[in-house]
């Protein structure tokens, strides 16, 4: 009586057959890889062609006899790396496979503002949505295209404030500015007026007027 036998259900399994048994060649997948066939890597005390590959199907009863070892054949897809750079320097995208092993994430520049990663805008395979690497992270073992969006932390840049004699800022302060915003404000610099002086003083405002963040700034009341 005949049977039928499936082969490839679970990889690394044995399955028994006789030459009476229809055998079902099953599919194969893995992440990252397109597959190919089987291919017959081993066969011992039968009729089977060394090195033949294996399509999933049916191979009919009363025709093939003897052990044989299947393994899959499996060709790395290659996928796509897309970078935004949302204002700072541009990076070609970079074609790689799951089996890169040599490739990491570069960084990127932009004037007046620390570069804070590459967030995951677009996503596929293994790559999660809004995540974030740093520059040098790795894509080893990854697969799938992306786009990542760089990510920017506007510098810091000391604003100092020289007063001149007064009670609020006897001696200046130094105030920590936002690149591309304007400088921050202090109080009113109302000047003491001296022991000796005939008049009073009002302030009217820092010399030169106060204008948006670009470095290290001084201003004078």
């Amino acid at each position: 009586m005949h049977g039928r036998r499936r082969v490839g259900e679970t990889l690394g399994e044995a399955v028994a057959y006789t030459i009476e048994d229809t055998i079902t060649i099953n599919d194969y997948s893995a992440n990252g890889y397109t597959f190919n066939g089987w291919e017959i890597v081993s066969v011992e005390n039968g009729n089977w062609t060394q090195n033949g590959v294996l399509q999933p199907g049916d191979v009919d009863a009363n025709t093939y006899y003897g052990n044989i070892q299947l393994q899959p054949m499996l060709t790395p897809i290659e996928y796509t790396v897309n970078f935004v750079p949302n204002g700072g320097t541009i990076i070609p995208a970079k074609s790689y496979t799951i089996e890169t092993s040599d490739y990491v994430l570069p960084g990127s520049e932009k004037t007046g503002y620390d570069f804070a990663g590459w967030k995951v805008t677009s996503a596929s395979g293994s790559w999660t949505e809004n995540a974030v690497f740093e520059a040098g992270d790795s894509v080893e073992g990854k697969y799938g295209t992306v786009t990542l969006t760089a990510t920017w932390t506007p510098k810091k840049y000391d604003i100092t404030y020289i007063v001149g004699n007064t009670d609020l800022y006897p001696d200046g302060i130094t105030k920590e500015g936002t690149y591309a915003q304007t400088a921050p404000d202090l109080t009113d610099a109302e000047k003491a007026k001296p022991s000796d002086a005939q008049y009073d003083y009002t302030f009217e405002g820092w010399s030169p007027a106060l204008t948006t963040v670009t470095g290290e700034k001084t201003y004078t009341a």
